[in-house]
């Protein structure tokens, strides 16, 4: 939705129409059919169902609730904070519709939730669909069923890496000369898995930034129009001949076109691992990492691995050590730090000590 449509608020009305209800059935029904017509939306849409929610909503709700702000009204403090209601009523319904799931593993109930929308691919490869778009502290309530603990594998620094990787492979192909600096400088960082760290490090812009604020503008001046803002003169200062391959595809093509790039290059990696991951084991595809369970954690990093070698042959060597750049990472809260666990045991304690 727009930030428009979000702005104007949201409606709901009843739909009494009894021929309209069968058109949406029918509808739906062929929506449904068309997914399991797909092999690699199957299979997302199989293993989405797989999930179910294991903390309780207080996880969610006090990591989105504003911080209090207090101003004295007639004598009194009063709190003037002001909630997210459409960030809040979307988490809602993530939690509630998969908490409603917890005990089904029906496809066709996934489908029919209120937060459920068609998977569809991109032009650029990348795969849309509603586990991607879940909201980060509710994919971090959630397990596989019954009670398996959710990992990813994500591509360190996923975007920039594959940048860099793309302007590699192209100095390789087009053997230019002067660059060598440059060239052992990036292909060093793609290994280590290491480019936002040395951005900020290395640049009195970039140095105070946040996290996310630097990774935002990293993103924008590599893929957003070329204008001469503070981060794109940052990066072309860092990574000169980067940035001049970069701005010359964008002046010839348009600035959309290394969005592509690095879309379409991210699927090529991650989607076409995906779809030979065989059906029998849980995985999900999200963009740039592929969540899985515990004992497939390895089996996917090396078959990340394997297709960057392949893809990149040219610049990645059979010595280099391609660990830094596939990073294995929990996302499920584990039995020790979910809410319900610490409460139980804070009450243990509590009747040990009062005895």
């Amino acid at each position: 939705m727009t930030k428009k449509a979000i702005e104007l608020g949201i409606c709901e009305t009843y739909i009494y129409s009894d021929k309209f209800k069968e058109k949406i059935k029918r509808e739906m029904q062929l929506s449904f059919d068309d997914i399991n017509s797909n092999p690699v939306l199957k299979k997302i849409l199989d293993n989405s169902v797989k999930l179910s929610v294991t903390e309780v909503p207080i996880h969610y709700v006090s990591k989105i609730l504003p911080d209090p702000e207090y101003r004295e009204i007639d004598n009194e403090l009063v709190d003037i904070s002001e909630v997210n209601q459409f960030k809040m009523d979307r988490y809602s319904a993530y939690y509630n519709s998969f908490y409603a799931l917890n005990e089904i593993n029906d496809p066709k109930a996934l489908f029919d939730s209120p937060v459920f929308y068609p998977p569809s691919i991109a032009r650029s490869g990348r795969i849309y669909h509603t586990i991607a778009s879940m909201p980060r502290y509710i994919r971090e309530s959630i397990r596989v069923i019954p009670n398996e603990l959710i990992w990813e594998v994500d591509m360190s620094s996923a975007q920039p890496s594959i940048i860099f990787l793309e302007w590699l492979n192209y100095v390789k192909k087009n053997q230019l000369k002067g660059v060598e600096d440059e060239y052992n400088l990036c292909l060093r960082l793609v290994l280590e898995g290491g480019i936002y760290r040395y951005i900020q490090e290395n640049s009195s812009y970039y140095k105070g930034l946040s996290y996310e604020k630097l990774k935002k503008d990293i993103l924008s001046a590599l893929n957003a129009e070329n204008k001469p803002t503070k981060p794109n003169k940052e990066l072309k200062r860092l990574f000169p001949n980067v940035m001049r391959w970069v701005n010359s595809i964008k002046r010839q093509y348009g600035y959309k076109q290394m969005s592509h790039i690095g879309q379409s290059t991210e699927a090529n990696i991650f989607v076409e691992v995906y779809k030979e991951l065989p059906n029998e084991i849980f995985a999900l595809l999200i963009h740039d990492c592929i969540l899985v369970t515990e004992k497939d954690v390895v089996r996917v990093k090396e078959d990340l691995e394997n297709r960057i070698r392949k893809l990149y042959s040219n610049v990645i060597l059979p010595n280099h050590n391609l660990d830094k750049l596939f990073r294995p990472g929990l996302v499920s809260i584990d039995d020790e730090n979910l809410l319900i666990n610490q409460f139980l045991e804070s009450v243990k304690n509590d009747f040990v000590d009062g005895m």
